[in-house]
């Protein structure tokens, strides 16, 4: 029994199947080897009765007409015979009707009753002998065709009886069939009738139950292989979900979907945090690391601002293009420190009540000349009737401008650029910035917020993880959709 549990689902549905059929298999096999061997008996002994009775008459009627000479019509001496043997027969074997049918005459005679006994009157009678020559018809015809007696199950209009015919032979030919015949007992006629019908019944009842079996395993087998599936590509990625089905199954696939919905969300609060613990200690580390390279670069500024002003005063050539190479390094250096400084400071904001309809509009005409000169059209639509939220606007200022010049710069051939603001619940506002550049490759969208990531060749990679923590900030959320050669979409939402 325990290897039963170590099967497949199908194998297990099917044997416990098999084995609750298996009682109305042994019922049948019972019936068929038992109980029809007791009928078979029952009816042999009948049988055996019925033959010695039609023997035994048949044998006196043959003496009797022995006994009466030949120069007498046989007809009317077989009938003479048939009357005198068979009214005591009938009378000592109650239910047994006895009947001869003369060849030559075609008529029948009848003596006894198999379930009415009592006289009848002549036209009853006549009718009774018509009926009866029909049930018998069949036995009659093998009887004189074959010559030899048989045995047979007959049927009234609402009972069964059985037979035993047996032929008179007068000069080598068949004058006679003589018959005795006795009701089969009702309850076993509807006995054998209703296990008929049982036996049918359990058959198609077997046959639908291994159908209906094989259709439900594969039906579940269907379902647990989708299941399976599901929780393999889950497995890989937790955005992934099985598909929604009906029953049981249905609900386990449903608690498995919001299983890995849980565990998306916790690892990606998992990554914010790792994010968050990396970006704050890469802050303090950046602030200290700007406020050491600050000094000695403005040192290095002034001197070289002093070399330049001897060099032009005693005309020395050549050296104009080595002073604006140091001016413009130094300028870089003082850019990426202001962005490390702005980078390591992450409180004291000041923070207002805002509308964010109107920050966007600020920065859509602060970038208008740069997008013109680029090639772009800037497509901006606003929700009218948007909710005031709290923020610091220079900081929102810095972070609209930085995707902005992102996105002019992923389209170097112009483009089309959509800025749009809404209100996707009572307590949420957004921003979409879709450009249609370049895109960013699937597995690069993860790192496009980690510091000093960038895939600009003068980028310092702090632009978007610098607005990320002001968003953070703000506790808003910023999420990004991209495909290659088609374009990014930024979504900025903040609380109301």
């Amino acid at each position: 029994m325990p290897g039963l549990f170590r099967q497949g689902f199908r194998v297990q549905m099917i044997i416990v199947v098999s084995l609750l059929l298996l009682i109305p298999v042994i019922v049948l096999f019972y019936d068929i080897f038992f109980l029809e061997k007791s009928e078979d008996v029952l009816l042999t002994n009948l049988e055996k009765k019925l033959s010695g009775i039609t023997d035994n008459l048949a044998s006196q009627i043959c003496n009797k007409m022995e006994a009466g000479g030949r120069d007498r019509d046989l007809n009317q001496v077989m009938k003479q015979a048939f009357d005198e043997v068979a009214v005591p027969m009938s009378q000592s074997y109650n239910g047994v009707r006895l009947c001869m049918y003369v060849v030559e005459t075609d008529k029948i005679y009848i003596h006894g009753f198999i379930h009415e006994y009592k006289k009848r009157p002549p036209e009853e009678q006549a009718a009774r002998e018509a009926r009866i020559r029909n049930e018998a018809a069949a036995g009659i015809s093998a009887v004189v065709s074959g010559g030899v007696p048989i045995t047979r199950v007959g049927k009234t209009w609402d009972d069964n009886f059985l037979e035993c015919l047996a032929p008179i032979f007068v000069d080598s030919k068949i004058a006679a069939v003589v018959w005795a015949e006795e009701r089969i007992h009702p309850a076993f006629a509807r006995s054998r009738q209703a296990r008929i019908v049982i036996m049918y019944i359990i058959l198609v009842l077997i046959i639908a139950g291994l159908v209906g079996t094989q259709v439900a395993t594969n039906q579940v087998n269907a379902r647990v292989d989708q299941i399976l599936r599901g929780l393999r590509e889950i497995e890989k990625d937790f955005s992934k979900s099985i598909p929604p089905m009906p029953g049981d199954l249905g609900q386990i696939a449903a608690a498995i979907n919001k299983m890995a919905r849980g565990l998306a969300e916790k690892k990606q609060l998992e990554e914010q945090l790792k994010r968050s613990e990396g970006l704050a200690t890469l802050g303090r580390l950046a602030a200290d690391i700007a406020h050491e390279i600050r000094n000695p670069m403005c040192i290095i500024q002034a001197t070289a601002e002093l070399i330049a002003e001897e060099v032009r005063k005693n005309k020395i050539p050549n050296m104009d293009d080595h002073f604006n190479m140091i001016t413009s390094q130094i300028d870089r250096h003082n850019k990426l420190t202001a962005e490390l400084l702005d980078f390591g400071r992450s409180e004291g904001y000041r923070v207002e009540s805002l509308d964010l309809n109107g920050i966007v509009k600020e920065v859509v005409q602060y970038i208008a000349p740069l997008a013109q000169k680029s090639g772009i059209r800037v497509n901006f639509e606003q929700e009218d009737g948007i909710k005031a939220f709290q923020g610091n606007r220079e900081k929102l200022h810095q972070v609209f401008i930085n995707i902005i010049m992102n996105a002019i710069q992923a389209m170097p051939g112009g483009g089309q650029l959509d800025i749009k603001t809404f209100q996707p619940r009572e307590d949420k506002i957004c921003v979409t910035i879709r450009d249609y550049g370049v895109g960013i490759e699937r597995e690069n969208i993860p790192q496009i917020f980690e510091p000093f990531y960038t895939g600009k060749k003068e980028g310092t990679g702090l632009g978007l993880a610098i607005s990320q923590e002001i968003i953070k900030i703000h506790r808003g959320s910023i999420e990004i959709e991209s495909e290659p050669g088609k374009g990014t979409t930024f979504i900025i939402c903040f609380p109301v």
